[in-house]
């Protein structure tokens, strides 16, 4: 959390210590009246932060209103405090969680059948590997602690079974008789996330994650779509496609702390979910393109 206070405010004055940087953090998050995440944040880090609290509440509805919320992404999904993903921590919940996303990629009846997309992230602490691991479709999100499951065999049984056959593009059992393949995994800037990933510890034979070949940059993807977007951070390409900014606030929390807040499992969802939501706005866009050339023509 450190290491990415410091690569996304370069300004901030060389510091040797973790407290120096977090109070630059909550410096600039006064500066932009995100009183409620610098509070927030203070209390995780043990820091003191004072604010007006009727001028924080006021701040708080004006920021939601201007960025990606938890019901534009999933409309169908009851409110965050009641329906946002646990975090899987154990294998008989992970097993299940996986099944409902992969069912998530089925067409419904009536439904015309599109590319399968899962968007995907990884959030890291203070210690090598993944923190956490999110996967998301356009309809439901999963949040996995990878090192809950990578300290057992059975965890990292079902690590492998799952997220290492997603990353790995193996055809997986979806329940009643279908069956997902050609799943299109996307992330944003993921190069040192597949690091992450690759580092996390295991308790098994052979590492769980084995190969990330299904894995692609979404970033690429976007430089050939709209050049301008090329050097843009996730926040601004949400805009550019989805409407609304994505609320990076969460970015700088602590993750290998357990229970996660909800204000973390939301964050973390969406984070996964635009992704997914990018990628299918941008093909959607493609094809009604050639759709329409061909009309033309």
């Amino acid at each position: 959390a450190v290491d990415r206070v410091r690569q996304d405010a370069p300004t901030a004055p060389a510091c040797d210590t973790k407290d120096h940087v977090r109070a630059f953090a909550l410096a600039q998050l006064r500066q932009v009246h995100r009183h409620d995440v610098a509070a927030r944040l203070a209390g995780l880090w043990n820091l003191t932060y004072t604010v007006d609290a009727a001028e924080a509440a006021s701040e708080a509805r004006a920021h939601r209103e201007r960025h990606l919320q938890w019901e534009d992404a999933f409309p169908s999904l009851p409110p965050p405090d009641t329906r946002t993903p646990e975090v899987q921590d154990d294998s008989v919940c992970l097993r299940a969680a996986f099944r409902d996303l992969l069912v998530s990629l089925c067409p419904r009846a009536g439904q015309r059948a599109g590319v399968p997309v899962v968007g995907f992230d990884v959030e890291w602490g203070e210690e090598p590997g993944a923190a956490l691991l999110q996967l998301s479709t356009t309809e439901t999100a999963v949040l996995i602690d990878v090192p809950a499951l990578g300290a057992t065999a059975e965890g990292c049984r079902a690590l492998e079974e799952t997220v290492g056959a997603l990353f790995g593009g193996k055809e997986m059992d979806a329940g009643e008789g279908g069956k997902t393949s050609g799943v299109k995994l996307v992330g944003f800037s993921c190069r040192e996330d597949l690091a992450r990933l690759r580092a996390s510890a295991c308790e098994g034979e052979e590492h769980w994650f084995q190969e990330a070949h299904a894995a692609m940059d979404i970033k690429t993807l976007i430089a050939l779509d709209n050049v301008k977007l090329k050097y843009v951070g996730l926040s601004k390409v949400c805009r550019h496609y989805l409407g609304k900014p994505l609320d990076k606030a969460e970015q700088c929390s602590q993750w290998d702390r357990r229970p996660l807040t909800l204000e973390q499992r939301v964050y973390a969802s969406l984070d996964a979910f635009v992704v997914a939501a990018i990628y299918k706005q941008i093909i959607g866009q493609d094809t009604k393109r050639k759709r329409e050339e061909s009309i033309n023509h």
